[in-house]
């Protein structure tokens, strides 16, 4: 979530348009277009940052109400996919983590043999920009 002005939070479209950088080929590692337009869409989310805090310095929490109205509303179409993520990720994660110590309390270890090494492999092509600047990956 970029910290837009208001105006732009409250119109999704607009909210789109200042967060979508240019399609641009990967093969371009240091496009001036795309940096152009990072850099504009920095701009415009400290802008906003800065009436933000400017807000919650007078308001105090109550300063951020608006903030979180705008994101439930931008992120509202995502929820049926994080709640997907969350299941097959923290939720599974977390049953595990709960039966584990019940499993130890019965004297059964059947959990450990389940133990697994996982690892991920760099996204190929050139360093991508994200919210705050350029996204790198290092080999382990």
């Amino acid at each position: 979530m970029l910290t837009f002005p208001q105006d732009i939070l409250d119109d999704p479209e607009r909210y789109q348009e200042a967060a979508r950088l240019p399609d641009r080929s990967t093969e371009v590692t240091d496009d001036p277009l795309v940096a152009a337009a990072a850099r504009r869409r920095r701009d415009l989310a400290l802008a906003g940052y800065t009436r933000l805090r400017a807000r919650v310095d007078a308001e105090g929490a109550r300063g951020l109400a608006d903030l979180h109205a705008a994101a439930g509303r931008l992120v509202a179409g995502r929820v049926p996919e994080w709640r997907a993520a969350v299941r097959a990720g923290a939720e599974r994660s977390a049953a595990g983590a709960v039966a584990a110590p019940a499993e130890l309390a019965r004297g059964g270890t059947g959990h450990l043999a389940q133990a697994a090494v996982a690892a991920r492999t760099a996204r190929p092509g050139p360093p991508r920009y994200g919210m705050c600047g350029r996204l790198s990956a290092w080999e382990l």
